[in-house]
């Protein structure tokens, strides 16, 4: 999977090197797209200052997490917790638990 400046998320199938599914959920750049550890989620940060939690199987948008006061340019799912850490453009880092 990767982000592009155009707010999109693409999802890729390695095996035959093709684009199969296109997201459309952001309203600015995704900077940052990351699969959780079972691969059932994909957890993408964007400019426009979410974070958003993607189911896989369907493309639906389980969550959107604001809380960063500018551009979000990572966040990373933990190994085996059930959190995210995000970091942003405003100097701030923020721990997202359920």
């Amino acid at each position: 999977a990767g982000g592009f400046t155009d707010a999109t998320v693409g999802i890729w199938e390695l095996r035959g090197g093709r684009q199969v599914q296109t997201l459309a959920h952001h309203n600015h750049q995704c900077r940052s797209v990351e699969y959780t550890p079972d691969g059932r989620w994909l957890v993408t940060a964007s400019f426009d200052g979410t974070v958003a939690v993607v189911d896989v199987r369907d493309g639906q948008v389980a969550a959107v997490l604001a809380g960063h006061a500018d551009k979000v340019v990572q966040a990373r799912p933990h190994r085996s917790k059930a959190c995210i850490l995000s970091c942003g453009v405003d100097k701030t880092v923020r721990l997202w638990a359920s």
